[in-house]
């Protein structure tokens, strides 16, 4: 469908209601749908987990790249709050594809989050010390510094992070 088109769409019991299944009214389902508009998502699904030669690194093994100078001349602590726009890719746990699948972003949502720097993986933790206020950058997170909890296989990461501002806790000079 394309934007503004209206179409009927007849669904028979098998896909409407699904196989075998008593418990629920059988016969075709009719759906009149119009398409008012619609947004293409902004954050790709899957990117390569590589990062470029001219990424920078540091010591600890996080590799970054800034997209977009920022305009602010403060870094964030750790204990500080920011304000942040960012999309997250975990890599193949198999080890078979140098791809990471996207598992989070504020960007569809069009709503920044909000959070202290230190309740992030690590790796994140680091690299927003390195950010200024309006800058864009891509970090390539090292399984070592992502996130360290028992469960799933620790897997690298990869973030997209536009830092909208921040807001410093306690009192000192900046």
């Amino acid at each position: 469908m394309v934007a503004g088109e209206k179409r009927r769409f007849w669904m028979p019991p098998p896909i409407a209601w699904g196989l075998g299944r008593r418990d629920l009214p059988g016969g075709v389902l009719v759906f009149d749908v119009e398409l008012v508009s619609f947004a293409a998502p902004a954050v790709p699904r899957v990117m390569s987990f590589d990062p470029p030669r001219e990424a920078t690194r540091t010591a600890s093994g996080l590799a970054y790249v800034v997209l977009k100078p920022g305009t602010g001349r403060a870094h964030p602590l750790a204990t500080d709050v920011v304000t942040a726009h960012y999309s997250g890719w975990s890599a193949d746990v198999s080890g078979l594809s140098t791809n990471a699948e996207l598992f989070d972003s504020t960007v569809p949502r069009e709503e920044p989050a909000r959070f202290r720097v230190d309740t992030v993986p690590a790796g994140l933790a680091e690299g927003l010390q390195l950010m200024v206020a309006g800058e864009k950058a891509r970090f390539w997170i090292p399984a070592a510094l992502a996130y360290t909890s028992p469960g799933p296989p620790q897997v690298g990461l990869m973030f997209d992070v536009e830092l909208l501002g921040i807001q410093p806790t306690g009192s000192r000079r900046r």
